[in-house]
């Protein structure tokens, strides 16, 4: 059974006084942290990954992030099938809300979540809010997972801004209601890359820096792309899971 390598990595950044950035994979769990990084391997049928990025302007971001891949972390078979991860989504969701109630979270708090799972048979990715997921083949990156935002994700060709206003998130309003994730399905090819990133990443270096950087392999990918936001100003918390064959 051939084997994937997966980065990690995440940095509070140069302007916000916490991470509420959380991220987990198979055997790994990282939330809170002002910077972090990690590595290991997941094999080419079956393995996971997902990001949370705690919302900002709400209290105890880092917490609702931490539980949202706590959630999965729990139950990751669960993200097998387009039905499941909507049930994993609407679980997580619930912590949230149970959080608030026994007074360990703060009322409005939310997070974004971006993730995949690879199964024998099809790759899955899936994202509420926007946090964004890509792939790289052949030199293309292509954007998977859709942006819940009020203006669905503006081409970043021309300008790296775009609208925050989340049509959906988990958490981040007093009342919990359904969730619907968007899902992606794609046959998983070997020389597929993924990219799984927050916000702090796409919102400091365009596609084509991301695109150069990944295609340049360095040792850890994800800390490079860590550092590129960093070093183009790194105005948000900053988190990048990176899989590749290599």
């Amino acid at each position: 059974m051939s084997e994937r390598t997966i980065w990690a990595a995440t940095d509070v950044g140069h302007v916000r006084r916490a991470n509420e950035d959380s991220f987990a994979a198979p055997g790994c769990l990282v939330s809170g942290r002002p910077r972090a990084q990690w590595q290991g391997t997941i094999s080419s049928s079956e393995g996971w990954a997902v990001i949370a990025d705690g919302m900002g302007g709400h209290d105890a971001g880092d917490v609702a992030s931490r539980a949202v891949v706590e959630t999965i972390s729990r139950i990751p078979q669960m993200l097998a099938t387009e039905a499941s991860i909507e049930e994993v989504f609407n679980q997580a969701n619930a912590s949230i809300y149970e959080l608030i109630a026994s007074g360990a979270g703060q009322s409005g708090m939310g997070s974004t979540a971006v993730g995949f799972c690879v199964t024998p048979d099809v790759a899955l990715g899936f994202n509420i809010g926007d946090s964004r997921l890509y792939v790289l083949r052949s030199g293309e990156l292509v954007q998977l997972s859709v942006d819940h935002t009020f203006d669905q994700g503006a081409k970043r060709s021309h300008a790296l801004t775009r609208s925050h206003a989340l049509t959906q998130c988990i958490g981040g309003v007093l009342e919990p209601i359904p969730l619907f994730p968007h899902v992606a399905r794609w046959r998983l090819k070997p020389d597929d890359i993924i990219l799984l990133c927050s916000d702090g990443l796409t919102d400091m270096v365009t596609d084509r820096a991301i695109t150069r950087a990944l295609e340049a392999g360095p040792s850890h990918p994800a800390c490079h792309l860590v550092d590129a936001a960093l070093a183009a100003g790194g105005r948000d918390n900053v988190t990048v899971v990176v899989v590749s064959r290599r």
